[in-house]
């Protein structure tokens, strides 16, 4: 999992979730802009999902925009409808077998709270291989903001390798 809670609502006894998709207005509220103007959502997308947009390179950034736009609107806001709205709770506590996890958090994100992304492997408990790491100064997209760090993470977590 990268930067993600197991329910992004807000829910009785859950208040982990995402830090502004936490009820159905929220969601009601990004499909509208979403819908209405996807280009000022491309260009403030990498504003909440990197700790400093402009310390990446001008050329990136415009390709992480460009395919963003080249996405469709409508099925942007079905998928977090459908992305806000389960609760893997159950799931990870009660069925997760047989497939390890690398869990990773942005410690700056303004997406969710690392305590809420940590929940993920409070639930697994011991009945998989699973691991947290938490990304120092990165946000939602820590993949984007420390990719050597992201990739040698993933590749010594399929490896077996213990962690220091």
């Amino acid at each position: 999992f990268v930067d993600q809670a197991p329910l992004q609502y807000e829910a009785e006894g859950w208040t982990l979730g995402s830090k502004g998709l936490r009820t159905p207005t929220d969601l009601a509220n990004l499909q509208q802009a979403l819908a209405t103007d996807m280009v000022a959502f491309a260009a403030g997308n990498a504003e909440c999902c990197l700790v400093s947009p402009n310390s990446l390179d001008a050329d990136y950034m415009q390709v992480i925009t460009k395919e963003t736009l080249k996405c469709d609107p409508g099925f942007l806001g079905s998928l977090m409808a459908d992305h806000t709205q389960r609760d893997w709770r159950g799931t990870l506590r009660d069925k997760w077998e047989r497939v390890s996890v690398l869990n990773m958090a942005g410690a700056e994100s303004q997406i969710f709270p690392v305590e809420g992304v940590k929940h993920i492997n409070d639930l697994l408990g011991t009945k998989v291989r699973h691991a947290f790491e938490v990304y120092e100064n990165c946000s939602h997209w820590l993949y984007i903001e420390r990719p050597k760090k992201f990739a040698e993470s993933v590749v010594d977590f399929i490896a077996g390798a213990p962690k220091e």
